[in-house]
């Protein structure tokens, strides 16, 4: 994608801060930029075109972090054409958790990150209420290692595009401490392919708890995990 319209900022460092950074009903740009020690490091709340990469996401609580729901402050909506790209992602509690209820993620794109010593989660998809609607969520070329949970796909409500809400592709997931993905429920028409992964010696299994017909699995190698892949209805 090409950034259309917003703020830029470059080689800066956002520390020390209930919420670094809050971006509602407008585009960014953020190139080379240190959060550090923030209780939310970004807070997406209604956006479309934000562009994060190449920066380092140190001790903080979130990372990424969306409201479930706009009881407080700015409405909440859609989220669109977000890109994080290129990032660290080091011994915060959750790097990157989208969850606003039934509010659209529309191409969506989570590439070539590092996730590293994360205690919760990765990356968080969706969550309690209904959950979101995903048009084209891309986990892909990432490396996680040592987290909580590497990648947690929460609760799915419905869907647009055909085939994949979210694809997750092509990441390396090592050394989980809990289970290295899960997927909560695909609800409607929300698929959920995970495809040509190495996941390797984690300490917990992938599992699929509720109505996940949607889910499709193929050409990962899984070697050495504690768990494998459990099912449930």
């Amino acid at each position: 994608g090409d950034w259309v319209s917003g703020t830029i900022v470059e080689h800066a460092v956002i520390r020390d801060a209930s919420r670094g950074l809050y971006i509602w009903d407008t585009g960014f740009y953020g190139d080379e930029i240190t959060f550090e020690n923030n209780g939310t490091a970004v807070e997406l709340r209604k956006a479309r075109d934000v562009y994060v990469k190449n920066s380092q996401f140190l001790n903080n609580g979130f990372g990424f972090w969306s409201e479930y729901q706009d009881s407080v402050g700015d409405p909440t909506g859609d989220l669109e054409s977000i890109y994080i790209w290129g990032n660290r992602f080091s011994d915060n509690d959750t790097a990157v958790d989208m969850n606003i209820n039934q509010r659209s993620l529309t191409n969506v794109e989570i590439k070539n990150n590092t996730f590293l010593d994360n205690s919760s989660n990765g990356v968080r998809i969706g969550g309690g209420g209904d959950g979101v609607h995903a048009n084209g969520v891309y986990i892909d070329g990432n490396t996680f290692q040592a987290n909580g949970t590497p990648i947690n796909i929460d609760r799915l409500y419905s869907a647009i595009l055909d085939p994949w809400s979210v694809e997750i592709t092509n990441n390396i997931i090592e050394g989980s401490v809990s289970n290295w993905m899960t997927i909560g429920s695909t609800q409607g028409n929300a698929k959920v392919l995970i495809r040509d992964n190495i996941i390797a010696d984690n300490a917990g299994a992938f599992v699929s708890t509720y109505r996940n017909d949607g889910v499709h699995f193929e050409g990962n190698a899984v070697i050495r995990n504690a768990g494998g892949i459990r099912v449930n209805a």
